[in-house]
């Protein structure tokens, strides 16, 4: 693989993996959308069948407790790192495949690296304020805020929705978070799952289906996004094994799906499994992180330095 290639390459994996949820938080006013109900309805039907065991805990359970039981089955850390994550990237004829690590501290920082045959590619770092990106193989690199990240890819990232992410936890979309946008959600209840949705599914059916009624939503709505927001959580355990954002100003979605949970201590499941989907009008990407071994509240060597002879690039593209 060429050189020109295989940094087109890293952009188009890392930029995912820091920016995928904010992709749905796009500023740009996009054109109306010729059929919207098409690219949303087959998944919002709203026919369930409530099993018995299923119905027997929703009769003891509200919203409010059924988010209690999702916090209370997440991990609680101060240091994560998992040194080993394969990565594989799909998106029409472009695949690869390459090898990363994850370190966090929580609240705090958080950097991916990525390696090809154990050749250092490029890493990324995100604090709560601020953006770090080396591209070793241009020897170049990117440090800036947010806003400056924003005004390149036309997004609004959050630092907590990616940690989110990347720990199988409950978040708002919203940029002020406090309990009321939990307490909003709507819980529900079918054959096998739990789903906590920001719309009812049978208002959203309804918005869908009159193309009219939906143009005039957005064109009122003060945000730059008409977001549909939904977790999908397992009855027995209570971790989150799916996550569906619906943009439909623009179209967009993105589907987390969470799978292999392992016990890693404590009787605390973890995902080793996180596949990521998005969907635009344009085209499709998909994103698998394979997770090995997880360490725990272990001291945390970031190592990110800068070499002095790289030079700075004011936007990422």
């Amino acid at each position: 693989m060429n050189k020109k290639k295989m940094q087109s390459m890293i952009h188009k994996l890392l930029i995912p993996l820091f920016l995928i949820l904010s992709l749905f938080s796009c500023r740009t006013i996009h054109k109306k959308a010729e059929t919207p109900q098409v690219a949303f309805e087959k998944a919002t039907d709203t026919t369930k069948v409530i099993t018995e065991e299923a119905s027997e805990k929703v009769k003891s359970l509200s919203t409010a407790k059924l988010i209690n039981k999702i916090v209370e089955s997440e991990l609680t850390f101060h240091n994560l790192e998992i040194p080993k994550v394969n990565i594989n990237y799909e998106s029409g004829n472009n695949a690869f495949s390459l090898r990363g690590s994850i370190k966090l501290t929580h609240d705090s920082v958080l950097q991916i690296s990525v390696t090809k045959l154990n050749i250092s590619l490029a890493k990324a770092k995100m604090t709560p304020d601020s953006v770090f990106f080396i591209n070793y193989l241009d020897r170049s690199y990117f440090k800036g805020s947010y806003a400056e990240l924003n005004e390149s890819f036309h997004t609004e990232l959050s630092f907590g929705i990616v940690q989110s992410i990347i720990t199988n936890s409950l978040f708002s979309t919203k940029e002020e978070i406090d309990n009321k946008d939990f307490k909003n959600l709507f819980f529900i209840a079918d054959s096998s799952e739990f789903i906590l949705s920001s719309i009812k599914p049978k208002k959203l059916d309804n918005i869908l289906k009159n193309e009219k009624r939906l143009q005039r939503i957005i064109n009122h709505s003060e945000d730059s996004t008409f977001m549909v927001q939904s977790f999908h959580i397992n009855p027995q355990n209570y971790k989150i094994e799916k996550i569906n954002l619906k943009d439909l100003r623009s179209q967009r979605e993105l589907n987390v799906g969470f799978d292999q949970f392992e016990d890693i201590g404590n009787g605390v499941l973890f995902p080793a499994k996180v596949e990521v989907n998005t969907i635009t009008q344009k085209n499709q990407s998909k994103v698998l992180l394979e997770l090995n071994r997880f360490e725990i509240d272990k001291p945390i060597n970031f190592n990110f330095n800068i070499p002095a002879n790289y030079r700075r690039i004011e936007r990422l593209r």
